[in-house]
């Protein structure tokens, strides 16, 4: 159960933030000529968008998990806003409310990666009659496939093409539609990052994971390696197409994704596809809760990387595509429009890492060693971690006793220091 008081007080003080980083920004822009250099006002900018963006989360969260609790009457300047019931102070401005973020649940069992197998049957999605190809459309199919850079290109916009006009059908069931939906939007988003789309935010997010995934890994991250798993993904989707005759359930588009990158030749793992941040509650097999997000959560390794790597693609577009004048472009309307289904406190940590990222604090994207979620390591006099503690509302220092917690807490500082903000990835173009 959520603390309210605590998701209250984080309202109340990214409200601060928001008006701290506006007021700092603005005097930068305002100042004389010259007097700040413009990666600097860049930075104030780029900081006043992600303030925004940690409110915006934050009072979504408040808004979900307590729609209870009191709000300043209607009729006041801050009417609608929460209160503390008791006279404190509530912002007197708003910040536009997110949609509502999908959460994910997650198992205790962890999982590695060659778990993947692929999931149940079509049939089983109910999808076997919506999208069945004859072998004059197969053999159109098979034309459309090129090779090199954008090799399927053509392939995808052949399918995309096929589902929408199958979205035109007024008899479509609600089920039928929104699986319809699922794939016009990932056809839409592969075929663009196929073609390495240098207008499209989605194919240089992804392209950004992938490459820095790879990275983090120590593994080569070129445009060839980056384009050939995007070609990879691409066969296996047509080959689907062609052997079956029809078009794939997304619970099968996406555990194809996984397993065709996630393999010996693709040298990705999970927490750094590119596929996690938006599908992560798609079951990759038939058992009871194997979602991405369980095989990443259940494993400390890849659940650093995951939000590294990820916070570094966020920092990264949002630099190459925010504009003043195009607000759309901020850190949390590009996690919208990505569909992410990453959790909203997932969300908001990739945020907070990406703001460190840029501003440079400890640990850079890799994030911050001796502060892991509110623990913090104890040393020996040779400084080896020997223990980790938490404190209290009174700032009493409580011990981790928990040795499963403790060797979860070791692993996830000991990546934290050997990818901290001296490592290659994290400055790589």
């Amino acid at each position: 159960m959520r603390d309210y008081e605590h998701d209250l007080s984080q309202v109340h003080h990214h409200r601060y933030r928001v008006e701290e980083a506006a007021a700092e920004f603005k005097a930068m822009r305002q100042a004389p000529p010259n007097s700040y250099l413009p990666k600097d006002i860049r930075g104030a900018e780029l900081g006043y968008d992600f303030w925004r963006s940690r409110l915006r989360i934050t009072e979504d969260i408040l808004r979900r998990y307590h729609p209870d609790q009191p709000r300043v009457p209607a009729g006041n300047s801050d009417g609608g806003q929460w209160t503390d019931g008791g006279g404190g102070f509530a912002s007197d401005r708003s910040s536009p409310s997110v949609d509502p973020i999908k959460t994910g649940a997650t198992s205790a069992r962890p999982r590695s990666n060659n778990d993947l197998v692929k999931p149940v049957s079509d049939s089983d999605q109910g999808q076997r009659r919506n999208l069945e190809f004859n072998e004059s459309q197969k053999a159109e199919l098979r034309r459309k496939i090129g090779s090199g850079k954008g090799a399927y290109v053509e392939s995808y916009k052949y399918l995309h093409q096929q589902v929408q006009n199958r979205l035109q059908n007024p008899g479509l069931s609600v089920a039928e539609r929104k699986e319809l939906e699922a794939k016009e939007f990932w056809l839409r988003k592969a075929g663009e990052i196929n073609a390495d789309d240098p207008n499209s935010q989605g194919n240089f997010f992804i392209r950004s994971v992938t490459g820095n995934g790879l990275r983090f890994d120590d593994k080569p991250a070129g445009p060839e390696k980056i384009q050939g798993n995007s070609n990879r993904i691409g066969a296996f989707v047509m080959k689907d197409v062609l052997e079956t005759g029809q078009m794939p359930s997304m619970q099968r588009i996406i555990a194809n994704d996984a397993l065709s990158v996630t393999d010996e030749e693709g040298r990705q793992t999970l927490g750094g596809w590119g596929g996690s941040f938006n599908y992560w509650d798609m079951p990759l097999s038939s058992k009871p809760g194997d979602t991405v997000g369980d095989r990443i959560s259940n494993n400390p390794s890849e659940y650093e990387k995951f939000i590294s790597v990820n916070a570094r693609a966020l920092a990264d577009t949002v630099r190459k595509f925010r504009l003043d004048r195009y607000p759309e472009n901020s850190a949390e309307a590009i996690v919208q429009g990505l569909n992410a289904q990453v959790p909203a406190k997932i969300k908001l940590q990739i945020i907070d890492r990406a703001l460190d990222g840029i501003n440079g604090e400890r640990g850079g994207f890799a994030g911050d060693p001796y502060d892991i979620d509110g623990y913090h390591p104890r040393f020996n006099d040779d400084d080896n971690v020997v223990g980790w503690f938490s404190r209290d509302k009174r700032l009493k220092e409580i011990d981790v006793t928990d040795g499963l917690k403790i060797n979860e807490l070791n692993t996830r500082y000991n990546i934290r220091q050997s990818k901290g903000e001296f490592h290659p990835w994290q400055n790589a173009d």
